[in-house]
């Protein structure tokens, strides 16, 4: 199931998630030892790759989950923001850099700072409006309309009728929500949706949520997941963090590490260029988790103050045994059980082996019998 409208007809549509997040579940539940629970995982993709690559990252991952007893379903986009946004850099950097220069990360990297300060300024201006157009796109997912046919909408419905279905044979639902990057945003929609009045008194708990080096905004999450929290639909004690050192943040690139014609990771352009305003505190990074940056006031914008406030009072902050958030200081991430590693960068999260088995142990309550073994896309 992707972001988009699906391109059925309105009868389809309900049809084809009845059967993607009920008849499919309660089907594989049935083959399973333990049919007391069923524990179903949300995994949100975020929005840099495109859909072919997320549907390469799906195959590898579903069969890790399957066979540790957890029935996955995976949110994709169809449209990688990454794409476009590469492809605004690329042909800036031609138009500016000599040749040799695109071809060396040396010479990108010799640029610095200023270098990207003028790619955060084109962003303003030619990339704002691409990530605007998927945050549009997320919202209205989570709006009910006459065709019937938004994704969270349907989804949150859906899994209603999956948890009726399981009561009548007094079998537990378990939903675990796991969101990577622009993948938070879908699912602070998704939650939303379930905590609105007409599907409130019937919304099953969300047992777990965990972000990795999530895309959304602090403010985001102060309207979307707070909200969620105080309506019982979840609990922030069970909402946990992951995401890169500031040095690691730094040493990413896009489109790659390896040719940074932006210098930093996607959340220091997202937070600098691409959301309502530049310096937007962003729930992935570790400096909108740390409250010694508050009293800088180059760091956040003034506005955002007071919602980067409320988030870390309410969730935490930084250090002070805060078990919930989970930093990747290693400038390497594990990628197969051989040792094989990659750089800590943004699009890592999903590779990174030591970071799903956790994830995993925690939706199961003990060590993988099945243990991860390759990730490496």
């Amino acid at each position: 199931m992707d972001v988009s409208d699906m391109t059925r007809s309105a009868i389809d549509n309900d049809g084809y998630a009845h059967q993607l997040v009920v008849e499919n579940p309660l089907t594989w539940l049935k083959s399973q030892p333990n049919q007391h629970t069923l524990k179903l995982v949300i995994y949100a993709h975020g929005g840099l790759n495109n859909q072919d690559d997320s549907i390469t990252r799906i195959r590898v991952l579903a069969p890790y989950f399957v066979v540790n007893g957890i029935y996955p379903l995976f949110l994709t986009w169809k449209t990688g923001a990454g794409e476009t946004l590469t492809d605004i850099m690329q042909d800036w950097a031609k138009k500016v850099l000599p040749d040799n220069w695109l071809r060396s990360s040396g010479w990108l990297n010799e640029l610095g700072e200023t270098k990207d300060l003028a790619l955060e300024a084109l962003a303003r201006v030619l990339g704002k409006g691409v990530w605007s157009e998927m945050r549009e796109n997320a919202e209205e997912a989570a709006v009910s309309c006459v065709q019937n046919d938004r994704l969270l909408d349907l989804l949150a419905r859906k899994l209603i009728i999956l948890q009726e279905n399981l009561n009548s044979t007094n079998t537990k639902l378990e939903i675990h929500c796991i969101g990577h990057s622009a993948g938070s945003i879908l699912l602070g929609h998704l939650l939303e949706r379930f905590i609105r009045d007409d599907l409130l008194a019937k919304a099953p708990p969300i047992s777990t949520l965990t972000l990795y080096a999530a895309a959304c905004s602090v403010r985001f999450a102060v309207e979307k997941f707070l909200p969620a929290a105080d309506n019982a639909l979840f609990s922030l004690s069970n909402l946990w963090l992951y995401y890169l050192s500031d040095d690691n943040e730094k040493a990413d690139g896009l489109p790659t590490a390896d040719v940074p014609m932006y210098g930093k990771s996607l959340l220091y352009l997202v937070s600098r260029a691409l959301d309502d305003h530049p310096n937007m505190p962003i729930l992935g990074m570790c400096r909108a988790l740390d409250p010694k940056f508050n009293a800088n006031k180059k760091q956040w914008a003034e506005e955002e103050m007071a919602s980067l406030e409320i988030w870390q009072n309410r969730w935490g902050v930084l250090g002070s045994g805060n078990k919930l958030a989970i930093q990747i200081s290693d400038p390497k991430v594990r990628i197969t059980r051989a040792n094989d590693q990659s750089a800590a960068t943004h699009g890592s999260f999903d590779n990174n082996i030591d970071i799903l088995t956790q994830t995993i142990e925690r939706i199961m309550g003990h060590a993988l019998p099945h243990p991860l073994e390759w990730l490496d896309y």
